[in-house]
């Protein structure tokens, strides 16, 4: 989740930008969360494999939180009676995904 600062997503061979350049309130590589996978969790299909560059256009901050940190904090959120606000998390991520799949 970016916290503040600007980013760019490019890709790796041509350096052309993907999209627009990312700000507060859009979050980097949460493609893992959505995409298919195997049973033994990997990614299905050559096209799931993306290799975007990433880079801060100016002084930056990124919060990165693990996967399996993130189902952590679920799972404590969901026990606690805050499951709600868990899924305003969740909305973000997803739309965030559905908008940066809509660049390629």
């Amino acid at each position: 989740m970016i916290l503040f600062g600007k980013l760019r997503l490019s890709d790796p061979e041509t350096d052309r930008q993907i999209g627009q350049p990312l700000n507060i309130g859009w979050t980097v590589g949460e493609e893992i969360l959505f995409k298919q996978t195997d049973k033994k969790g990997k990614a299905m299909g050559k096209n799931n494999t993306r290799l975007d560059k990433c880079k801060s256009l100016c002084e930056s901050c990124v919060l990165g939180i693990e996967k399996k940190s993130l189902a952590q904090i679920k799972r404590t959120m969901v026990e606690k009676g805050q499951s709600e606000e868990f899924v305003k998390l969740e909305v973000v991520l997803r739309g965030n995904y559905l908008v940066k799949k809509n660049w390629r």
